[in-house]
């Protein structure tokens, strides 16, 4: 006969073992995914760290990258402002990072466009990660308008305003000859009378504190906003390169070789004919009889006149309307200036501190900056400006033209 409660308790040990087996293995089952989890979340935090420890390295690399293309420019701006030509800075600048700095030694420059634009590249480096920085930089524009005036630019009623390449036609004549350039502008205020006929662009400026300029008479032109533009590229005031010049000027000049310069003054009377050659004349006043000649002959080279005083420049007869860069007027002073040839002239005039008028009964041609300029031909009168100051007048300021990076792990 079964004994009934040994084969219970024998069912009872026996059940109770494997419930302990199962639970073991559960246990050590989740200990096992644990662990594999464990094992996982540390491969992916090793990795994420690698990560961000790569991405560090190139983001340095980076910067060392730049940190050379900006120690470049500001080597070569410097040698431009101590007259260098381009060519001669590129030539032997060699440029080396300094401490906490990782570039490779900089010294190899390729030319794009002669005197004015040139590619330059700056490898940089941190840990094991290399970026390549290629830039090209352009000198920037001195002059970004053909005519302006700082405070006010003006015309009169029914102005003919057009624009010209005087490297292409050094003598336009007719509204044929316009290449829609003629840039005017002004930080404070522009003022057009009715009827003009203006081919090319208003530079609509600002002040210093960004106030945009006012525009009467707009409408239908085609307005720009560069923003502020500044009103005195040469350095006529605060010490500037025309300071320094204007002062040099006044000591070695070639007033000699003309006997129509008395006392430093060029005043003509009725019936006087001058012919001024090429050099460097120092000038406290210019006052030209309307019955008078004054010929510019820059066959040689640039006539140019450096004026601390009024100019009345009204001549009955000219030179033939040829590169405004022949004829160059420097004024500093706040003395007015009224320019009014009755017959063809073409002149370059910077007045940054003078009221200039412009009232041909010709064709003028060339540039005119002044403090406040007034353009007001005469019923016979056209006013030619220049575009190419834009390309030919290049500053000491580099700025980017194209840029592009690569990077190495």
């Amino acid at each position: 006969m079964f004994d009934v409660m040994k084969i219970l308790n024998n069912f009872s040990r026996c059940g109770k073992t494997n419930r302990d087996g199962y639970l073991l293995f559960y246990v050590m089952g989740m200990v096992g995914v644990l662990s594999m989890f464990g094992i996982v979340s540390a491969g992916s935090a090793s990795l994420e760290a690698r990560s961000a420890q790569n991405w560090l390295n190139q983001s340095r690399a980076q910067m060392n990258a730049k940190a050379g293309i900006e120690i470049v420019k500001a080597e070569v701006e410097s040698g431009l402002a101590s007259g260098q030509s381009l060519a001669a800075v590129l030539s032997s600048l060699s440029v080396t990072p300094p401490t906490g700095v990782d570039f490779d030694t900089i010294n190899s420059f390729t030319t794009v466009v002669p005197n004015r634009i040139f590619q330059v590249s700056s490898v940089g480096r941190s840990g094991g990660s290399q970026v390549t920085m290629s830039i090209q930089f352009r000198r920037a524009k001195l002059f970004r308008s053909s005519a302006y005036g700082t405070t006010e630019l003006s015309t009169n009623d029914n102005a003919f305003i057009y624009g010209y390449d005087s490297q292409v036609n050094p003598q336009p004549s007719s509204s044929s000859d316009s290449n829609g350039q003629a840039t005017v502008g002004s930080n404070v205020e522009i003022e057009f009378g009715s009827n003009l006929t203006l081919d090319g662009p208003v530079l609509v400026g600002a002040d210093s504190g960004g106030a945009a300029a006012g525009c009467t008479g707009c409408f239908g032109e085609e307005l720009q906003s560069p923003g502020h533009l500044e009103p005195d590229p040469l350095g006529a005031n605060n010490s500037g390169r025309l300071t320094s010049l204007m002062t040099d000027m006044s000591i070695t000049n070639d007033n000699g070789s003309n006997a129509a310069i008395v006392s430093n003054a060029l005043i003509t009377s009725s019936g006087d004919s001058v012919t001024f050659t090429e050099g460097d004349y120092y000038l406290t006043e210019i006052t030209i009889d309307p019955n008078s000649i004054v010929e510019i002959d820059n066959s040689s080279g640039p006539v140019r006149f450096f004026v601390d005083g009024p100019i009345d420049f009204k001549p009955m007869n000219a030179n033939a309307m040829d590169d405004p860069l022949g004829f160059q007027i420097y004024a500093t002073s706040s003395d007015d200036i009224e320019i009014g040839p009755d017959d063809d002239y073409a002149m370059f005039v910077y007045a940054p501190n003078a009221e200039v008028t412009l009232t041909p009964n010709g064709n003028l041609a060339g540039n005119f900056w002044a403090f406040d300029l007034r353009i007001e031909p005469e019923a016979n009168g056209v006013v030619f400006l220049d575009s190419t100051i834009q390309e030919r007048w290049l500053s000491n300021e580099l700025v980017i033209h194209t840029q592009y990076e690569n990077r190495l792990q």
